[in-house]
């Protein structure tokens, strides 16, 4: 299987297109099964992330990483409506 188009070693820092970019290819290109999975991994990180003490950095990482598998799972699972935006980080004006 291919990489999604967007990568970037900082998640955070994506912007919206990027966002949505990634959330549609992972929701073309993964199953349901394989979306929850990754948000089990990313969960597990978080984890440990905790017990290491990681840099705030870290979290905003894994959370931006969530956020996208969150809305492919949206989106895969209400096509017919538009849940999935609501996990698109707009940047305030």
């Amino acid at each position: 299987m291919s990489k999604c188009p967007v990568q970037t070693g900082r998640p955070r820092e994506m912007q919206v297109l990027e966002q949505v970019i990634c959330m549609v290819w992972l929701a073309e290109n993964k199953t349901l099964e394989e979306l929850r999975q990754g948000q089990y991994i990313i969960e597990e990180q978080g984890k440990q992330a905790r017990k290491a003490k990681a840099p705030e950095m870290t979290f905003a990482d894994l959370s931006a990483m969530m956020d996208n598998y969150c809305a492919a799972v949206a989106y895969q699972t209400f096509p017919e409506h538009n849940t999935w935006m609501a996990f698109i980080n707009v940047p305030e004006v």
